[in-house]
């Protein structure tokens, strides 16, 4: 099973992307959450490959994660 880590923009949360990954069932999703609006929140355990799914400034902070081996960035 594919996971894709979904990291919304700037001045969105992390349901921006739920609409979008509630379309693709065969795959394990990963919200994470930059805090402008609640808590901020990363990834919940190590995730050793992944996909990064980022818009804007959430993109940026998907590049700078180091800890995740990327499959591709989109």
């Amino acid at each position: 099973m594919t996971t894709l880590v979904f990291q919304h923009g700037w001045g969105f949360d992390a349901e921006f992307f739920r609409p979008l990954a509630e379309l693709l069932p065969a795959v394990r999703a990963i919200h994470l959450d930059s805090g402008y609006f609640g808590p901020a929140r990363g990834l919940p355990e190590q995730v050793h490959a992944a996909v990064g799914v980022g818009h804007s400034r959430g993109f940026g902070c998907l590049l700078g994660m180091t800890e995740v081996r990327w499959q591709a960035l989109v």
